[in-house]
């Protein structure tokens, strides 16, 4: 889409979200202590899917808060065999007020999105690989983002209705063809599914550190 304005590129923001406390919370309950070893191990696997990030980059503290979500709530622990998430639920450690938000956490959706419209009427998102729209109420639109835009979000169904997790992830506006030539290609040959998440965020990651390479170059297929 040629259309889609490029001087102001944005790479992540946080969203509004009650989740983020839950998250947290759920996080510190299990990163730490007996489950030093796991989350050590956690982060070198996300690092393999990802690519691995220092604290210099760019994208340093977007990459630790998307870990921090990905550990607790897809994440499943070598001990227990579930998430964190879901092993707080099914031990009772979550608080009695809280346990409808975790429930509707756990089954949350995460994926790559373009944003069909951002307006008065609210965000509404297209999921590249599930193959299904989305529509996030206005009192969760996201300022500055236009229709093209192509995001790593969560979404997750609360109190009636979409809501994006607490933090969205921006590809470069200039990627949108290529992105979409290479959810062409996998759908075409049976190969498109959630992995391709983790590889777009590793061609992010690249193109934040190689500006002198062309985006083509960097966003493609195999």
């Amino acid at each position: 889409m040629s259309e889609l304005p490029t001087e102001l590129d944005p790479l992540a923001t946080e969203v509004a979200d009650p989740g983020r406390r839950l998250i947290d919370a759920v996080g510190a309950r299990y990163g730490d202590g007996a489950y030093a070893e796991e989350i050590r191990a956690a982060r070198e696997q996300f690092d393999a899917l990802r690519g691995r990030v220092f604290d210099d980059d760019a994208i340093y503290l977007q990459h630790m808060a998307l870990f921090l979500e990905w550990y607790v709530l897809e994440r499943a622990l070598n001990s227990e065999g579930r998430p964190p998430l879901h092993v707080a639920l099914c031990a009772g450690a979550i608080a009695s007020e809280d346990r409808p938000l975790a429930e509707a956490l756990a089954r949350s959706h995460r994926s790559a999105f373009e944003v069909v419209r951002n307006g008065d009427e609210g965000l509404r998102l297209y999921d590249l690989i599930g193959d299904s729209f989305w529509y996030v109420p206005l009192k969760q639109a996201i300022v500055g983002v236009v229709r093209g835009e192509i995001v790593e979000a969560r979404l997750y169904v609360w109190e009636g209705s979409v809501r994006l997790g607490p933090h969205v992830f921006y590809h470069p506006r200039t990627a949108h063809d290529m992105i979409h030539q290479i959810v062409r290609q996998r759908a075409a040959a049976g190969t498109l599914d959630s992995g391709l998440v983790f590889e777009l965020a590793g061609m992010r990651l690249r193109h934040s550190r190689f500006r002198n390479i062309a985006i083509d170059r960097i966003y493609r297929d195999g």
